[in-house]
């Protein structure tokens, strides 16, 4: 029983079939990924988690120092 792909037609016992050269195909290039986009920004929290515990303080108070027993304020 013959292959049923082949219809016989093209058997290369044939006298009468014609070979042709294929030509050389170029490789594809290699598959890169595309590029991933940056990971989203995280907005601030608007709405802290009142579980959560609180931020701590900053270790350096933040404006100008109260002053001290010998200086003036600073008020114009």
């Amino acid at each position: 029983m013959s292959d049923p792909a082949s219809d016989g037609t093209n058997d290369t016992n044939d006298a009468n079939s014609t070979l042709s050269a294929q030509t050389p195909q170029v490789p594809d290039p290699p598959v890169t990924p595309p590029d991933e986009p940056p990971p989203p920004q995280i907005p601030p929290d608007t709405n802290p988690d009142p579980t959560r515990e609180p931020p701590t303080p900053p270790m350096q108070p933040i404006g100008d120092p109260p002053p001290g027993p010998n200086e003036t304020p600073h008020v114009r």
